[in-house]
């Protein structure tokens, strides 16, 4: 080819300069090509590519499905991993390298979150019907202050504001009934308030409007982050780590298959029950809006939704309940984890019956640990014997984007064999 030994001798020892492939001006092009063999140039010299038999090569050649890999072992993974991540690296390594800092990890968990998920974990424990939670307390609850007094003046502010307006006071007073029938609260009896020898603290609870919601239009806050003579509630927990799973992929595997299905657990914070200590100190005043009355005391039974980790205790309760029925029902355990954002499960199947028949099996997933669906929706398309799409009426809410599901396409050949038919 005309070209000396010399000129295409690869240099040896330590690596002086990696060229990034940005560079496109030091790239080499070809002089020449015998078969698949190459004489490249560029600034800094020549070289020899491509292959060739009479060249021996000294790299592992590994034959993959479409193409021919060559793999130079020059280093280890974990030693490439360390040198890509100078600058960058987590450093001290939490157990296993799952922290997500670290190069290889799989989980965006700081050492600290990995604790904290740990502590709520362990104290995450199922009782046959329900999970138990005891929080995650990082200071002793010994130290709040019996708040009673600042719980009653935040009641009596309440009820003024509820006067004004006797529909929305009506709809509270039902709320807060709800929740005593649904076993989330419960009144403490006076036995217990005089025996009981624990931590004690009062949360504040005020309405927040929903206008949106056809269930819910006045809903109730109970607010654990008053700040109360320099104690907040929040502060006493640990919080643990985003459990959530990731939006964009939620929504890519939601419109993957040819059906879609959705349904949201039924007030999913309140399937977790507590411990009678967390009971305690999530008291709370309501007498009917009676203001002539004193006060009933209360306390929640169940997670709270405003408390620093109840996001964190409700989805981990989730992912063990699909734990436990895996074997049983796997193709349900898999949706739970990987498909569920906060409270909403999304999915898509290839047909109708396919979807109906996973919806019941996540159901029955779901039962043991106390969580259930409010309903499930399903996508549809044409009938054969529609003659137009239908109109843009019972559009559905799903991650707060209006989808229509009788208007999503049920098979892509509906919506060929529609444009057809109306051509025709």
């Amino acid at each position: 080819m005309g070209v000396s030994r010399e000129q295409i001798e690869r240099p040896r020892g330590q690596v002086d300069l990696l060229i990034g492939f940005e560079y496109a001006g030091y790239h080499p092009i070809r002089l020449q090509a015998v078969d698949h063999l190459l004489v490249l140039e560029n600034r800094f010299g020549r070289c020899l590519g491509g292959t060739h038999p009479a060249i021996t090569e000294r790299t592992r050649r590994i034959l993959a499905a479409t193409a021919m890999i060559h793999y130079v072992s020059t280093c280890s993974l974990d030693q490439f991993m360390t040198l890509e991540s100078m600058g960058v690296e987590c450093n001290p390594r939490c157990g296993n390298c799952r922290c997500g800092k670290c190069p290889i990890g799989s989980k965006d968990y700081t050492l600290k979150e990995e604790r904290e998920l740990a502590l709520i974990d362990q104290n995450l424990v199922f009782q046959g019907s329900h999970w138990e939670a005891a929080y995650p307390w990082i200071k002793d609850p010994a130290n709040l202050p019996d708040n009673r007094h600042v719980a009653f003046a935040t009641l009596r502010a309440l009820e003024r504001r509820l006067e004004r307006d006797p529909t929305k006071a009506q709809v509270y007073d039902a709320q807060m009934k709800d929740m005593i029938d649904r076993g989330v609260a419960r009144a403490i009896p006076k036995e217990e308030m005089a025996s009981y020898k624990g931590p004690i603290h009062y949360i504040a609870h005020h309405e927040v409007l929903k206008p949106d919601s056809k269930s819910t239009p006045v809903r109730i806050v109970f607010n654990s982050s008053a700040n109360n003579k320099g104690h907040i509630l929040n502060d006493y927990w640990a919080k643990g780590p985003d459990m959530m799973n990731s939006l964009l992929g939620v929504l890519l595997r939601f419109r993957e298959n040819e059906v879609a299905l959705v349904g949201d657990i039924r007030k999913m914070y309140h399937s977790v029950f507590t411990t009678l200590k967390d009971q305690h100190c999530h008291r709370f005043l309501w007498r009917g809006m009676r203001t002539g009355e004193d006060p009933k005391t209360y306390c929640m039974k169940v997670v709270n939704m405003g408390d620093r980790p109840s996001a964190t205790i409700a989805t981990v309760a989730l992912k063990k309940t699909a734990e436990l029925g895996k074997d049983k029902f796997p193709e349900a355990a898999s949706t739970i984890q990987q498909n569920v954002y906060v409270d909403d499960i999304l999915e898509s199947v290839p047909t109708l019956n396919k979807a109906r028949i996973h919806a019941q099996e996540i159901d029955q997933l779901i039962k043991p640990g106390n969580f259930f669906l409010n309903k499930w929706v399903f996508s549809g398309g044409l009938d054969k014997d529609d003659e137009e799409w239908p109109s843009k009426e019972n559009s559905e809410k799903v991650l707060g984007i209006s989808w229509n599901p009788k208007r999503d396409v049920f098979h892509f050949i509906t919506r060929i064999n529609f444009a057809q038919k109306k051509k025709r």
